[in-house]
């Protein structure tokens, strides 16, 4: 996602490394988990589209660039609105059948607009799990604690009894070990970060996840 906002910000003349695009949008995504917290929601009185204005121009602005500039969020909009854009990891199918012949829940929990079921469903994954948490549907934001125990009410089990697997260190790693529950942090490039448990592909997950009652 940061090549994505890199790429559409430096065409609008503020470059910047996808390592800095990536911790801006970090912090603009804790930013929408500390205003929500407090009681604040963003795109009130606006549904997303004012909801995304604000965080391209928190994100923006967090990257040293002025006011939004006319035609970059809508560039943005339609680049992550359109299915073609997104490709699935060949191992995900092969994975995702693994666990469930498990028998083990699967839920999505993502930082996400309204749109995600949709998507999920032209890539032909929707029904591949149990639950979706999104949260532009749920009001709450991963590092949220609070989206996290959403997932674990809908799938009706303990914190300990869960594993969550993402690619953000701040909003998947630190948001589901601050809610009790064991994270893998996905490294594809293998930048290794000290302290965590990482997995390369989500075919390393498999040794690491036993079956329930195991």
């Amino acid at each position: 996602m940061g090549i994505v906002y890199q790429a559409a910000f430096r065409d609008f003349g503020v470059d910047r490394s996808v390592a800095e695009v990536e911790a801006a949008l970090g912090e603009t995504w804790r930013e929408v988990a500390r205003r929500r917290a407090a009681g604040e929601t963003w795109g009130s009185g606006g549904g997303p589209h004012r909801f995304w204005r604000r965080f391209v121009a928190g994100t923006l602005a967090g990257l040293g660039g002025g006011d939004l500039p006319e035609g970059l969020l809508e560039r943005l909009v339609a680049h992550f609105q359109n299915h073609t854009s997104w490709r699935v990891y060949e191992e995900v199918p092969e994975v995702l059948t693994a666990l469930e012949a498990r028998g083990l829940l699967l839920v999505v929990v993502s930082n996400w607009d309204a749109s995600l079921p949709e998507l999920l469903a032209k890539h032909e994954l929707a029904d591949r799990f149990h639950h979706l948490v999104v949260s532009a549907l749920e009001g709450h934001t991963k590092p949220s604690r609070r989206i996290f125990e959403i997932a674990l009410e809908r799938a009706g089990v303990l914190p300990e009894e869960a594993v969550h697997v993402g690619d953000s260190y701040a909003e998947d790693y630190e948001g589901a070990r601050n809610a009790g529950i064991r994270a893998l942090l996905l490294d594809r490039p293998g930048r290794g970060r000290r302290g965590c448990e990482t997995v390369r592909t989500l075919l390393d997950i498999l040794p690491l996840i036993p079956p329930p009652g195991n």
